[in-house]
């Protein structure tokens, strides 16, 4: 689709309105470099993998839910659904991990 304004004889000066919007390079020359990775996702897979006891465990797990979230309402505008399941992931085995420890020293 080519959008062009006519602003009168001898206005040949191009401008951001006359370009080929079909033209992928043309229609991301604002600086849109496409989706960005969800904050929460990359700190809620960090916090399941280095923090993976405790109160780590379950802000991954918070952090993970939030991003999903966050992403599904950005409508394609965010990335990181699989770092937000992967933080969970890590976030659920910590737990169990925890309570499997308490389990053994409340056994001995």
């Amino acid at each position: 689709m080519v959008v062009r304004v006519n602003r009168g004889p001898g206005s040949e000066a191009p401008d951001a309105r006359n370009r080929d919007l079909s033209d992928p390079a043309a229609a991301g020359a604002e600086g849109s470099a496409g989706p960005e990775t969800n904050g929460f996702a990359l700190a809620s897979l960090l916090l399941g993998i280095f923090w993976l006891f405790g109160l780590g465990s379950v802000a991954a797990i918070y952090l993970g839910i939030r991003a999903l979230n966050q992403i599904q309402r950005a409508e394609g505008q965010q990335t990181g659904g699989a770092l937000a399941w992967g933080g969970i992931c890590a976030g659920i085995f910590g737990l169990f991990s925890v309570g499997l420890v308490i389990a053994v020293a409340v056994k001995a």
